[in-house]
């Protein structure tokens, strides 16, 4: 202890930056010694100042810089900055034991053919997936008391949309598909499938979602690159109060319900006219924000025809009818108000603002097959009669409809035969009538 007395004091540490002297590394006393070598043809031992030889140049010399000399520690100074933190999905972190190929088709070239039969059979090594953060964790089986290192990860914010499909007397294949390809891996139940698909769904629709916040424009009105397009018309959604019922959109949903009732389905025609009405910039594409209007404008319409119907219903007069018509107008009347607040519940409910745009997000990475995150004519007329306006809900609004109409032609005869003669009937709009 003594000894460790009469040693002298350390010097502290500067708080700020200090710069590197010339003999701070070997480049850099090497670069310093040549550039000051003396000029050609001067016998007087004239030299250049350091780094100004004109004839010497190695850029792969390090110069000088300045060094911190203390960690990101407050007793060292600081807060020094730092990089900024990433923002990383909210769900927990998903693990289960799946078989999965790792190796690339590079490295597969050179396989045997014993080897490439072994793939084909399906017999894969089995590996620990692990959901951390925006990356996919492979880890092998742990062989010792340390914990294997992870063998291989996949970054999830290239995904773009996941299905589940399952082989015949096989595994369940759970496909990602992304920019660069497809990547696919095995599990033999079809909960842990689901489960999958459901965990790497949620992922992919909240790096979206920040994406889409991060890259949306300031809320003031930018100029419109297509001629008669008001400038901002993308930007501020449209209101249920100007979707009016004579809009383009609602003859062509009337279109739909008619080929519906007729026992057909709506023809790929008028799909392409909702295509070309959103297709504001004509680029032949639907991005996001015009996907995003499509399906709020559909889903108000739909909305809006089924709330006329049901006020036209509550504004009729009582007329007086025998038994029959009574009860079969009454429960005409109690089916459509059953069918008609079933399906204004559901559009509520689509047109949340918490679930809206995941929804969008979703129906975009169904429909975008090349996933590039941009909606193709070709893919849209192959995915929206499917997605888009299934005929299951077609058919059930079109059942709502034809109720609808068969309630007021029983009221409108009944106020035929009970009217004096010579007054004459007030004639309006009855929105979506069908003919049975």
């Amino acid at each position: 202890m003594a000894e460790l007395a009469m040693l002298p004091a350390l010097p502290a540490l500067p708080a700020h930056a200090v710069g590197a002297p010339p003999w701070a590394s070997y480049n850099t006393r090497v670069s310093t010694l040549r550039s000051m070598k003396s000029r050609f043809g001067h016998m007087d031992g004239e030299v250049h100042a350091p780094g100004q030889n004109p004839g010497y140049h190695n850029p792969w010399v390090t110069m000088p810089h300045q060094i911190v000399p203390s960690p990101n520690t407050p007793q060292y100074g600081g807060p020094w900055p730092t990089a900024p933190q990433m923002q990383l999905p909210s769900g927990p972190r998903q693990g289960a034991w799946v078989q999965v190929h790792l190796r690339s088709a590079v490295d597969a070239e050179t396989d045997t053919i014993a080897e490439k039969l072994q793939t084909l059979e399906g017999d894969l090594p089995w590996m620990y997936a692990e959901v951390d953060g925006w990356a996919l964790n492979f880890y092998p089986e742990a062989k010792g008391p340390r914990p294997p290192r992870c063998a291989s990860s996949v970054d999830l914010r290239a995904l773009r949309r996941v299905e589940v499909t399952a082989q015949v007397m096989g595994p369940f294949v759970v496909s990602m598909i992304m920019e660069p390809g497809t990547f696919k891996f095995y599990t033999y139940s079809q909960e842990e499938a689901e489960q999958w698909r459901q965990t790497l769904t949620s992922v992919f629709v909240q790096f979206r979602q920040i994406e889409i916040h991060r890259r949306a424009s300031p809320p003031k009105a930018r100029p419109s690159a297509v001629p008669g397009v008001p400038a901002g018309a993308m930007a501020v959604p449209r209101t249920e109060a100007e979707a009016p019922s004579s809009s383009p959109l609602r003859d062509i949903y009337a279109s739909c319900i008619e080929a519906v009732v007729q026992g057909q389905a709506p023809g790929p025609e008028l799909f392409e006219c909702i295509f070309q009405l959103y297709d504001v910039n004509g680029d032949g594409d639907l991005a996001f924000e015009e996907l995003q209007q499509m399906v709020r404008d559909l889903l108000l319409v739909r909305k809006a025809e089924v709330q006329c119907a049901l006020r036209r219903r509550e504004m009729t007069k009582a007329v007086i009818l025998d038994a029959h018509s009574q009860i079969t107008l009454r429960t005409a009347s109690a089916t459509m108000s059953r069918l008609g607040e079933r399906l204004l519940s559901d559009y509520e409910s689509r047109l949340e603002k918490d679930g809206f745009e995941s929804r969008c997000i979703l129906l975009q990475s169904q429909l975008d097959l090349s996933a590039d995150q941009r909606v193709a004519l070709p893919e849209f007329l192959a995915g929206a009669p499917r997605i888009l306006l299934p005929e299951s809900e077609l058919r059930a609004e079109a059942v709502f409809f034809e109720t609808c109409s068969k309630a007021m032609r029983m009221q409108k005869k009944a106020e035929h035969l009970t009217k004096p003669a010579g007054l004459e009937s007030d004639e309006e709009d009855e929105g979506i009538c069908v003919q049975q």
